[in-house]
């Protein structure tokens, strides 16, 4: 049998993007793989050129910061799937953060098509698992991009045997959070609680990020947690 077709947009993390490009590879006629940071998160002439050949089936997008414009989504003649890190509850950015200062027991990873609006086309399938008491948002999202991995290939793999008919009862809820909104999220007001600032500190408590913040006379300043 003929493979399908694929371009597979995926993160500049090699321990992440290898696996998933080797899988694809496995199932599909790779075209492409196109690998991006937040800081090249622009579509690049190859995929362009890839897509404007009109044989290209799938679009995946694992863990990759490119958003793409309406008129190129239409380019595909399957479906274009993207690899949300996070469960549905939580569209945009800042999602573990936002899962822990909830107190969410459970976290998860979402499929979904892709659309003009982020975060927000028909769910496929959510993966879940539990929040762990000692949970950071360090830890959170890097167990989060395991599970998405996996969830990534099982969808490949279905995609593959022309099994793409999805059956899924989930849906978007809550705000997307733009990384506009998330640094706001991150202040905290001089006048918090104790109890907020707790919250606050535990969503956001990093390895090697500061936060949460607070701004003092047009200065901006960020805990550090020395644990």
């Amino acid at each position: 049998m003929k493979k399908r077709t694929c371009i597979l947009m995926t993160t500049s993390n090699e321990v992440l993007s290898e696996p998933a490009a080797d899988f694809a590879r496995n199932c599909f006629d790779l075209r492409l793989v196109s690998k991006h940071s937040w800081k090249n998160a622009e579509v690049t002439y190859e995929v362009l050129a890839a897509l404007n050949s009109r044989d290209i089936d799938y679009l995946f997008s694992f863990l990759c910061p490119v958003i793409f414009p309406p008129h190129l989504l239409r380019m595909t003649r399957r479906a274009n799937i993207n690899l949300h890190p996070a469960p549905p509850e939580y569209p945009g950015v800042g999602s573990a953060s936002r899962a822990l200062y909830d107190r969410r027991s459970e976290y998860g990873v979402t499929a979904h098509i892709m659309e003009e609006n982020v975060d927000a086309g028909r769910i496929l399938k959510v993966a879940r698992f539990p929040v762990l008491p000692d949970d950071t948002c360090e830890s959170l999202d890097f167990r989060a991009r395991r599970h998405a991995l996996i969830l990534m290939q099982d969808i490949m793999d279905k995609c593959s045997q022309e099994e793409d008919v999805w059956e899924c009862n989930e849906n978007w809820s809550g705000t997307t959070m733009t990384r506009e909104k998330f640094g706001k999220w991150m202040t905290l007001s001089l006048h918090a609680t104790e109890e907020e600032t707790g919250r606050k500190i535990r969503a956001l408590r990093h390895s090697t990020l500061a936060g949460p913040y607070v701004l003092f006379h047009g200065y901006k300043f960020g805990y550090r947690c020395e644990k």
